[in-house]
């Protein structure tokens, strides 16, 4: 058996050289770590709008759905949804117009649309963000009718329209897979429920995809008069559609179809919820 080693007499080749028994290949005090070509990488993540930014997010290991929905989202995105003044631009920033109102500009529809901020500022709690449920990305979305404005109100007309643009663009923003949507209808006076009109119109705008991704449409606490709008809304509401609603007559109710966690309850809906079950008990 022959062997031959080869050395470098004047200087160091760089080359470094240990004596190991059987066994010692791997063993970590021979071994040095290295960086792989191309140096190795790792994910970051960070959000950025118009007026403001997250922090940098490092990810380590594998991101699935599950993950990206636990890590991200629910800690970070949903506490960074524009809120008022996020993404708006004032009237005679640039040297044109100056009667002082707020604009942010949404496409819905591969359309672009203006919408006034400053006139549905007071209302814009209409709709919110109320977690996940369920395994993967699936939203709740919380519409509140209590806070529609009154029709008796100045400019109610503009003020419905640019919410309605404001309430579209937002659900197109919230909603990444399937999704369900509450309706809480209590404790809403009969001048704040939305017309006939706008439902529609809301309808139609949404996309094909927000339809057919919407898995359900819980209305909770309905009176006869949302039902009787519902009836009469039939001939232009799809068949499928209509068989996603569905009638909860309290918040317990509903906290055994979705989880209440991060759903924002408004304190009217809270208080009318308490009066109907202790007005049951009493009889």
């Amino acid at each position: 058996m022959a062997d031959s080693v080869y050395g470098v007499v004047y200087q160091a080749d760089g080359r470094q050289c240990v004596w190991r028994c059987v066994g010692e290949r791997f063993a970590d005090v021979n071994v040095v770590n290295r960086v792989p070509h191309g140096g190795g990488g790792v994910m970051v993540w960070a959000s950025i709008s118009y007026v403001q930014q997250t922090q940098l997010h490092f990810i380590y290991g594998n991101l699935n759905a599950q993950r990206y929905r636990d890590k991200i989202l629910r800690p970070i995105v949903v506490t960074f949804i524009p809120g008022p003044g996020d993404g708006e631009e004032e009237d005679g920033a640039d040297g044109t117009g100056g009667n002082g109102r707020l604009w942010r500009t949404v496409i819905i529809g591969e359309q672009e649309h203006r919408i006034d901020m400053q006139v549905i500022r007071p209302y814009l709690r209409v709709i919110t963000h109320g977690g996940y449920y369920g395994e993967g990305l699936n939203a709740i979305i919380v519409f509140s009718a209590c806070y529609l404005p009154d029709s008796s109100c100045a400019d109610y007309h503009y003020i419905m329209e640019n919410l309605f643009l404001y309430v579209v663009s937002s659900l197109e923003m919230l909603v990444a897979e399937d999704y369900l949507i509450i309706y809480m209808n209590g404790a809403t006076p009969r001048g704040k429920m939305p017309g006939i009109g706008w439902l529609k119109k809301c309808y139609q705008m949404i996309d094909r995809r927000l339809r057919k991704n919407l898995k359900s449409l819980v209305i909770a606490h309905p009176t006869w008069f949302i039902r009787t709008v519902l009836a009469i809304s039939r001939p232009f509401i799809s068949v499928k559609f209509m068989n996603k609603i569905q009638y909860v007559h309290s918040l317990d109710e509903l906290a055994e179809i979705v989880p209440m966690e991060h759903v924002q309850v408004p304190e009217c809906v809270v208080q009318f919820d308490e009066e109907r079950i202790k007005a049951r008990k009493e009889r």
